[in-house]
């Protein structure tokens, strides 16, 4: 698939991070928004809340996120390989972009 358009559910998120693939996040409830966020802050993946989810929106944000498929790819690559179990410095970085943008909003 060129791209993952998924609903930001942690299972389906980290199955696209580990294949490198764009993404495209679809969030309904719980706690996809937040995992949603986060992966729009870390490699810059659009999120279309569902509510807004129609043909045209999604088509704007497959190219957005297909044309910086390189460059997610590569940042997921390194985030995963930066140490034995892949998914910890992963789920550090979306972490610390939390720390930093709940630091900032105080």
């Amino acid at each position: 698939a060129g791209a993952v358009v998924h609903h930001a559910g942690l299972g389906t998120l980290m199955a696209a991070c580990a294949a490198g693939k764009p993404m495209v996040c679809v969030p309904f409830l719980y706690d996809q928004p937040y995992h949603a966020q986060r992966m729009a802050a870390l490699i810059d993946a659009p999120v279309l809340p569902a509510a807004y989810y129609e043909r045209a929106s999604l088509a704007d944000a497959l190219r957005h996120a297909i044309d910086r498929a390189a460059t997610t790819k590569a940042t997921l690559a390194m985030l995963l390989r930066s140490e034995t179990n892949g998914t910890l410095p992963l789920v550090s970085a979306v972490a610390a972009v939390s720390r930093a943008e709940l630091v900032a909003s105080c």
